[in-house]
């Protein structure tokens, strides 16, 4: 086996550069950087009401995220020597990193996790279905009469 085939397969290549353009490897976050960058993702998003806002609005956002934590989380992702600073790509060439990022990071495991919630949800749900419920069962200690508690001669 050589090497290559034992790297990670979510380790990413992306290009970067505005007049010569390098090649760079971006590796996944570890899961203690995936919870950080998720936290920063977080608090920067929670103020914004994605029902209402503006297309505008949300872009602000992300590009308030990308300024303040783009520099820090290239360094989480690349090796010393690949680290790039936003004055270094463009604008597609920042949406590509990003979305290579999102992609490595955070895509797989979101659908794991749903997987995951939908096997314990339908666990769950077969175990409640096999079990009898207060409906299914007869109460066989309780007295029906079909007799009226007053008589006829209290009636008149």
């Amino acid at each position: 086996m050589t090497i290559e085939a034992k790297m990670n397969p979510n380790i990413k290549k992306a290009e970067v550069g505005l007049r010569e353009i390098r090649e760079v490897k971006l590796y996944p976050l570890s899961v203690a950087d995936q919870f950080k960058t998720t936290a920063v993702i977080k608090e920067t998003t929670k103020e914004i009401d994605f029902e209402t806002a503006t297309n505008q609005e949300i872009a602000s956002s992300i590009v308030d995220i990308i300024q303040d934590k783009l520099d820090e989380i290239i360094k989480l992702v690349t090796d010393p020597q690949d680290t790039f600073t936003l004055e270094e790509i463009d604008a597609v060439q920042l949406t590509d990193i990003v979305n290579k990022i999102y992609e490595a990071n955070f895509e797989g495991a979101v659908k794991n996790v749903k997987s995951l919630f939908d096997k314990i949800k339908e666990s769950f749900q077969l175990k409640r279905s096999s079990q009898p419920s207060a409906k299914d069962t007869l109460a066989i200690d309780s007295k029906t009469s079909t007799e009226s508690p007053i008589s006829k001669e209290d009636q008149q």
